[in-house]
């Protein structure tokens, strides 16, 4: 249903009586100023998840939309390395292969290691076998790479022209030699290509062709050139169709097309320049033949035999960068990327929604454009801010400038309004200037009654009961129907008067800058401010009193356009506003202009990009110049849409014109990689060593110094989609999911432990999650071997302690047994001393009794 929508709506798009100009080719350019080794660019590749390679002449490069990072082709373990990059192939296992000038090399992608594939033996690897069919010596694919290509049974061919044609079959490399002929001429094949139903055909420089027989396992002619064809040619490019018929081309300008089943010759496919021109090479978009010369682009429609012609143009930043083409791509989804010799990679979008622009290369005065609006008969009157008034005729693509200024203007404009066959136009100090029927009689609205030093006019409005209104840099005037002069109102002051609108209620919004809103009301005459301010006790829901626009949707909602306040949608029933800024997913509080597409989104311009904005969900989408804006900042009054719905927008670098109806949202959601970790506490730019690559895997291990590190994440993604947000959440930690501005997360100072890093490219349930476990290793003194350590010490000491102990308890014993011992001995030497004391007293008291009695006598 979605599909049958989508070609519904191209169908109706192709069909509506938009502006005729002829379709822009409109390209984004690649160069050295983004991160491109060098200018050079010989070979182009998406690989399976998405990224593109570029090859270079100084090197491979790896893009993802938004970065580029070189990678050095070189194996560590042989040794061997050579940047200058010719060829690239993508094998089933997702590993790239890489031609160079010395032969070929192997990337893989999951540890971002390149091997170099000499077809010999190695003393890390499996042995390779290396086969020669048709000579007994064997051969290594050592020399300049011109092609690789795979065929559906998963073996790699590569052609080297001075050798001949290496496959790679598993574990074995088999090698066909340039075929050898009869007339004694150096036969060399000069291209390979490989058809729907997976045979290789091969061709040589005298532009025979041959087909790989897989019964024999030899290559056999299927068509002899014998003098039909300009031979020996420089063949530069063989390609095959689906049907598989093929096509190939040579330097000197000649294509032709061959279908190798009916066994007929070769057809030339003429063009303009056939045989005039220096061709490099060519590719396929469904009917249309891309032919790379050194003379620009040609593109030939093969049904109807009409044919463009695409060059560099100076005053068209949008043209291609260079008109010296060396190869052209086709990648899965369609989309065209084109290498040069000097101007780097050019990118065109196969996506039908696309921003046509308007600039110089139009013939316009200034690209400062100042005010913008569609008159009834498909002319777009363009304002600008420093050289005056263009009118642009949407049919014809031409470009005039009437002169309409007033005598005392400098030629700044501030609006350009159309009403009926009226034209309106405010100058700097010189009022309105209105024009009658377009380009006829001007008029300068009267406001000599008005004092007041600033007569600019910013704005102008007739509202449906016919009275004129006159936004003035220092005043509102109004004009009643009937009357000749404008009169004040004194009701706004002395303000400046910058967006007049009235709504379906008849009710008049005026807006100031740097004084709020005003609204009036008719029916009571009375004037209402809104305004904002911080200390508010009853705040109105504005965050900004500087007011850019007024409109109202098809519902019925009045939506206030800001400076530094964002976009507010006026809330009737409560009489306030709800205000979408930047912390609801806005890029930016500036908000100009706002215009409504027939399926109800709302477009607007902000000084960081172009927003789609869905009132029913709050969805937001943000354009910037990553999907072919030449600008990210927008201009004031500078939104027009003409009747067929294109819708114009003016900035500071042009206009841009699209289809709002084309931007269909796709089913294809991205997955998230993760691509690199750069470590905080090391110097700026550099990257943690191990820890980068096309993708890093499911798990990373951090030692505790490195708890301060930046992820990078990538979800390639190309061509005109509007830039959507990465969302992360590291769990445990938080629950919540957080957005960032552009590609890189950075965490500080995480505790040591396990984390599961959670990303998602986009808002909503249906959005894929992309996982990365982090491991964040403890300090030294906390890691196992440090605890086990601890554990051992502990335990000696524990150990030291108890023999401590009994030693000590031992030792105590034994002084209590000396004590003991000692005392004892005191003891008995007690007693003895008190027994012989006791007995010299027993036996001294009777002799004292004998002696008494003798003294007596």
């Amino acid at each position: 249903m979605n599909r049958f929508v989508l070609t519904l709506l191209v169908l109706l798009a192709v069909m509506l009586p938009a502006y005729s100009v002829d379709k822009k080719y409109s390209f984004k350019h690649i160069n050295s100023a983004d991160g491109l080794s060098a200018s050079n660019v010989k070979c182009i590749l998406r690989d399976s998840r998405g990224f593109m390679w570029f090859g270079t002449k100084n090197g491979l490069n790896l893009y993802d939309g938004m970065d580029i990072e070189r990678l050095k082709c070189f194996d560590y373990v042989r040794k061997h390395g050579n940047d200058n990059i010719g060829a690239l192939y993508e094998d089933k296992t997702g590993k790239i292969w890489i031609g160079t000038d010395r032969g070929v090399f192997r990337f893989d992608p999951d540890d971002v290691r390149f091997k170099f594939m000499d077809g010999e033996a190695s003393p890390s690897e499996s042995n390779i076998e290396a086969k020669k069919i048709g000579n007994s010596n064997t051969e290594s694919p050592n020399n300049y790479v011109l092609r690789i290509l795979g065929d559906a049974a998963g073996n790699v061919w590569v052609l080297i022209p001075t050798q001949g044609i290496f496959r790679f079959k598993g574990d074995k490399v088999d090698f066909f030699s340039n075929p050898k002929t009869s007339d004694n001429k150096q036969h060399v094949y000069t291209d390979i290509a490989v058809s729907p139903t997976g045979e290789i055909y091969a061709v040589s420089n005298y532009l025979d062709i041959y087909v790989h027989n897989s019964r024999d396992d030899r290559f056999r002619k299927v068509f002899s050139n014998d003098g039909l064809l300009p031979a020996p040619s420089s063949l530069t490019k063989m390609i095959s169709d689906q049907d598989g018929d093929l096509f190939f081309a040579t330097l000197d300008g000649y294509i032709y097309s061959y279908n190798p089943h009916k066994n007929g010759y070769p057809q030339l496919i003429d063009f303009s320049k056939t045989g005039k021109v220096y061709l490099r090479d060519i590719a396929l978009f469904d009917d249309d033949l891309w032919i790379g010369t050194h003379n620009g682009l040609r593109i030939l429609d093969l049904l109807s035999g009409s044919e463009k012609e695409l060059r560099e143009n100076a005053l068209d930043p949008f043209s291609l960068s260079d008109n010296s083409l060396s190869v052209i791509y086709r990648d899965y989804e369609g989309h065209a990327w084109i290498g040069t010799m000097f101007g780097g990679v050019d990118f065109l979008s196969n996506n039908p929604f696309r921003f046509d622009v308007f600039g110089r290369e139009y013939g316009l005065s200034s690209m400062r454009i100042r005010g913008l609006d569609v008159s009834d008969d498909g002319k777009l009157w363009i304002g600008t801010e420093n050289n005056g008034l263009n009118l642009l005729d949407l049919n014809t693509g031409s470009v005039s400038h009437p002169v309409v200024s007033p005598a005392k203007s400098s030629g700044v404009m501030h609006f350009v309004d159309v009403i009926g066959n009226d034209v309106y136009l405010g100058f700097t100090h010189s009022s309105v200037l209105k024009v009658r029927g377009g380009i006829g009689k001007t008029e300068i609205l009267p406001i000599d009654s008005i004092a007041g030093n600033d007569r600019s006019g910013y704005c102008y409005l007739l509202d449906s009961s016919g009275n004129e209104w006159l936004g003035l840099g220092g005043a509102l005037a109004k004009r009643k129907k009937g009357e000749t002069g404008f009169l004040k109102v004194e009701d706004t002051g002395s303000n400046w008067i910058f967006a007049l609108f009235e709504d379906s209620h008849r009710n008049i919004w005026i807006g100031t800058m740097g004084n709020g809103l005003w609204k009036y009301t008719p029916s009571s005459g009375k004037f209402r401010n809104y305004s904002y301010d911080d200390g508010e006790i009853k705040p109105t829901g504005l965050r900004s009193n500087s007011i850019s626009s007024i409109m109202q949707d098809s519902k019925g909602n009045v939506w206030v356009s800001t400076d530094r306040g964002g976009l507010s949608k006026y809330n009737e029933a409560k009489d306030d506003f709800i205000t979408f800024g930047i912390e609801e997913g806005l890029p930016d509080d500036v908000v100009y202009n706002v215009l409504e597409d027939s399926n109800g989104f709302l477009w607007f311009g902000t000084n960081k990009g172009l927003v789609k904005f869905n009132p029913d969900n709050s969805f937001i989408k943000v354009f910037s110049i990553n999907d072919g804006l030449p600008f990210n900042e927008f201009s004031y009054n500078s939104a027009a849409a003409d009747k067929s719905g294109i819708f114009y927008f003016g900035g500071n670098n042009g206009i841009i014109a699209f289809n709002p109806l084309l931007d269909v949202p796709g089913k294809q959601h991205h997955p998230v990689y993760f691509t690199n970790v750069s470590l905080l506490d090391l110097a700026e730019g550099s990257d943690a060593e191990g820890l980068e690559g096309v993708t890093l895997g499911k798990s990373i291990t951090l030692p505790s110094t490195c708890a301060s590190f930046r992820v990078t994440v990538s979800s390639p993604e190309y061509g005109v989609s509007g830039q959507r947000f990465f969302y992360y959440r590291l769990l445990p930690v938080g629950q919540e999911w957080t957005r960032i501005d552009g590609n890189k997360i950075t965490f500080a100072n995480l505790a040591s432990g396990d984390y599961r890093l959670e990303v998602r490219y986009g808002d909503g349930e249906d959005v894929p999650v992309s996982e990365l476990r982090i491991r964040i290793l403890p300090p030294w003194w906390r890691s196992t071997w440090a605890i086990l350590a601890y554990l051992i010490i502990a335990l000696m000491a524990v150990v030291l302690l108890v023999i401590w102990l009994q030693l000590r308890n031992k030792k105590k014993i034994n002084q209590r047994e000396q004590a003991y011992a000692a005392e004892k001995e005191r003891e008995l030497y007690r007693d003895k001393v008190e027994f012989f004391t006791t007995i010299a007293h027993e036996i001294r008291t009777p002799l004292s009794l004998i002696d008494i009695p003798l003294e007596a006598i």
